[in-house]
């Protein structure tokens, strides 16, 4: 093969492969948080916008898990032992303080990277 149809291959595979990795990254990655012994774990996260988190009651009591952050409220109501939910972050807010209405020490702290 001539050197220059192989530069051109060469260009074309390393195009391809950039393409795929641009489409890859547009997907949404997903975390999981569980709620354990009263409290979030894991207890921060980081995302990106757009991300889903799961919140899963691996506990042995009901949680009701609430966020006040200024728009991007939302409220799951009770959640009982063994119930998830799932929240995509499609926020521009920088930070997202997620916490649990009837036990008040309970905080999950997610930073959005834009």
């Amino acid at each position: 093969m001539s050197p220059i149809r192989t530069a051109i291959r060469s260009a074309a595979l390393t195009l391809a492969l950039g393409l795929f990795s641009v489409a890859a990254r547009a997907e949404p990655a997903t975390y999981t948080v569980t709620q354990k012994n009263g409290q979030y774990v894991p207890s921060t996260l980081t995302i990106k916008r757009g991300d889903i988190v799961i919140i899963r009651n691996d506990d042995k009591q009901p949680h009701h898990v609430v966020s006040y952050t200024p728009h991007f409220l939302f409220d799951l109501d009770l959640q009982a032992p063994g119930q998830e939910n799932k929240i995509v972050f499609d926020t521009t807010e920088k930070l997202v303080v997620v916490s649990c209405d009837i036990h008040h020490n309970m905080e999950l702290l997610v930073t959005v990277q834009q």
